[in-house]
């Protein structure tokens, strides 16, 4: 059992994640090198994802059907999204001024809306907030 992945398995789980979010089908090998025109063969294609399916980050649903994530490869996307450039170099002191500034907030709508909004605008990214009660969902640009 694999302990890491080597860059190609990361690659291919992290295409495989991001257009089953998108999606909600099984990725086969040869989708992914059609759509990704990926410089290895599908043989190769289908032996990574034979890995990473026997190291638990995908599985079949079918046995001549795409693979579809795991609990676990959804745990290692989110844990590396934070070894990425997530938030650009340079902001975080912005993030951390901005924290600085909810002390004392007591209305946890005002507080979450707020943060909200800065994590999204700082990671140009899609954040999504829940309490009971409340969504929040706000994308900048």
């Amino acid at each position: 059992m694999t302990l890491e992945l080597t860059k190609r398995q990361e690659n291919i789980l992290e295409k495989i994640i991001w257009k089953y979010i998108k999606e909600v089908q099984p990725i086969s090998s040869n989708f992914l090198k059609e759509e990704y025109n990926l410089e290895i063969s599908p043989a190769t294609i289908r032996a990574e994802l034979a890995r990473l399916d026997e190291d638990g980050f995908l599985e079949q649903v079918h046995i001549s059907g795409g693979r579809i994530p795991t609990n676990k490869a959804y745990r290692f996307f989110v844990d590396n999204l934070f070894k990425e450039d997530f938030i650009e170099f340079g902001k975080e002191e912005i993030l951390k001024e901005a924290f600085e500034g909810f002390e004392g907030l007591k209305d946890i709508s005002k507080f979450s809306y707020e943060l909200t909004k800065i994590l999204s605008s700082l990671s140009s990214n899609l954040v999504i907030t829940y309490l009971e009660n409340l969504d929040i969902f706000i994308k900048e640009d």
